[in-house]
C-alpha cells in the first residue's frame, strides 16, 4: 500500500526527526510503500522566523540584528544535519509549504496517516492546520491518525467545531496521551485508541544500529539533554547531583552551537547529529532529561534516568512512565529525594514489549480498513 506520512519532521528537535524515522522504517517493515510528506508549517522558517527573533526581548537594535545572524547560521547548519538524516533514511515527496499547496497538489496514495508529535498542537501551530489533519486529497482515500498529540489539556473552544469537522473524515484516529482520548471522544469520534509514541516502537537494539559514536565523548558519563529553558537550572542542579554520587562527568548535548551551551557542564556535544544523539544515550552511565523524547530514549536504551517534569505539556513523560511503572522516575518535585539509580529493566521491557506489540498491530489493522463514504 501506498502510504503518505505527514508529521512533524522539520523543527529543529531530535525527537521529531527520530519519530518520522521511526514510523517510516516501521511502515516500511510491514511492507507498504511509504513517502513522508515533506510539509513545512508557514512561519516556521525563513524571513517570517528571522522576523520573530528581531522582534523577541527588549535588546537593543545591534543585539537583536546579532541574534537574527547568529541564529540563523546556528539553524541553517542544524537542519543541514538533521535534513541529511532524513534524506538518508526516508523517502521524501516534492516540499509544500503550506496547506494550499496540498490541496493543490496531493501527493498520491492508497492512505493519508497523520505521524506523531504535537501535530494537532494549536498553540505551536498558530491554529489548526488543517494539513496536519489531512484536509487534502482525494475523499475515498483512507485517512489514520498514529500517536497523534494535542499537547494540550484541552483544546480552545473556537477550535472545536473545525476540529470535530476535520476528524470525521478520519478512517481511524490514535492519539499518544490518555486526556488526548478524552478530548477525540468529547468531539464525538468515540472510537479512539492510546498508543505508543513511534520512537518506543523500535527496540533499543534496533536504535543502537543506527547509532554513532560522538568523537571525543568518552562514556560512560551523565547525560544532560533539557530542552525546557524553565527547567535548566534543575536538570543541572540534578545532573551535577548524580555526577558527584557516580564520579562520572556530565555531558550536555543539544542540536545548536556554542550559545546553547548550559554553565556548570563538562562537556557539550555541539551540533550533534540525531544518529550521534542515539549514541550519546547509547554510552551514558545515568541520563538527566526534561523532554519527553529524552525520557523514551532512556528507557529503549534501558538508562537509569530521572525525567524533570517541564512546566506545560507534563503528560506526555507522565503517562508514559506510568504506562511501564516508572512513575518514581518522574520529577516533578525538585526537592524531593531523587530514586535509586539502578531499575529492574526486566519487568520494564516486558510490559513495554506488551504496548510495542499492541500499538503495531494497531497500526496494521488501522490501515486494512475502508475509507468513510
Amino acid at each position: 500500500m501506498r502510504v503518505a506520512l505527514l508529521t512533524l519532521h522539520t523543527p529543529l528537535n531530535f525527537g521529531s526527526a527520530l519519530q518520522a524515522y521511526a514510523l517510516c522504517r516501521v511502515l516500511r517493515e510491514d511492507g507498504h510503500d511509504v513517502r513522508l510528506v515533506d510539509y513545512h508549517r508557514p512561519g516556521q522558517r525563513g524571513l517570517a522566523l528571522a522576523g520573530k527573533r528581531f522582534t523577541d526581548g527588549d535588546h537593543v537594535l545591534p543585539v537583536r540584528l546579532w541574534n537574527v545572524v547568529d541564529r540563523g547560521v546556528e539553524a541553517a547548519v542544524a537542519r543541514r544535519r538533521f535534513a541529511a538524516f532524513l534524506r538518508r533514511r526516508t523517502t521524501l515527496t516534492r516540499r509544500y509549504t503550506g496547506p494550499e499547496q496540498l490541496a493543490a497538489r496531493p501527493p498520491a496514495a492508497d492512505a493519508y496517516l497523520t505521524g506523531s508529535d504535537q501535530v494537532w498542537n494549536s498553540l505551536y501551530n498558530g491554529g489548526v492546520d488543517r494539513a496536519l489533519y489531512l484536509d487534502f486529497g482525494p475523499p475515498a482515500t483512507r485517512r489514520v491518525s498514529y500517536a497523534a498529540s494535542f499537547g494540550l489539556d484541552a483544546i480552545p473552544d473556537a477550535e472545536r467545531e473545525i476540529t470535530r469537522t476535520l476528524l470525521a473524515r478520519y478512517t481511524a484516529v490514535s492519539v499518544r496521551e490518555r486526556g488526548a482520548v478524552d478530548i477525540v471522544r468529547a468531539l464525538g469520534v468515540t472510537e479512539c485508541a492510546q498508543v505508543l509514541d513511534p520512537t518506543l516502537l523500535l527496540s533499543g537494539h534496533q536504535w543502537a544500529d543506527i547509532a554513532e559514536a560522538r568523537r571525543g565523548v568518552r562514556a560512560p558519563y551523565v547525560l544532560l539533554y533539557s530542552v525546557e529553558e524553565d527547567r535548566m537550572r534543575e536538570a543541572l542542579r540534578v545532573a551535577r547531583h548524580v555526577a558527584r554520587q557516580l564520579g562520572l562527568p556530565v555531558v550536555q548535548v543539544t542540536f545548536g552551537g556554542r550559545r546553547r551551551r548550559i554553565r556548570g557542564v563538562d562537556r557539550t556535544s555541539y551540533f550533534t547529529t540525531p544518529q550521534q544523539f542515539l549514541g550519546l544515550f547509547r554510552g551514558a552511565g545515568y541520563v538527566v532529561t526534561s523532554s519527553f523524547h529524552g525520557t523514551t530514549f532512556s528507557v529503549n536504551f534501558n538508562k537509569p534516568f530521572v525525567s524533570i517534569a517541564p512546566p506545560r505539556f507534563a503528560s506526555r513523560a507522565g503517562d508514559f512512565l506510568a504506562s511501564v511503572g516508572l512513575s518514581d522516575r518522574f520529577v516533578t518535585d525538585g526537592s524531593r529525594e531523587l530514586p535509586p539509580h539502578d531499575i529492574d529493566y526486566d519487568s520494564v521491557n516486558r510490559a513495554l514489549d506488551r504496548l510495542r506489540h499492541h500499538s503495531r498491530r494497531y497500526l496494521k489493522a488501522a490501515l486494512s480498513q475502508p475509507a468513510r463514504d
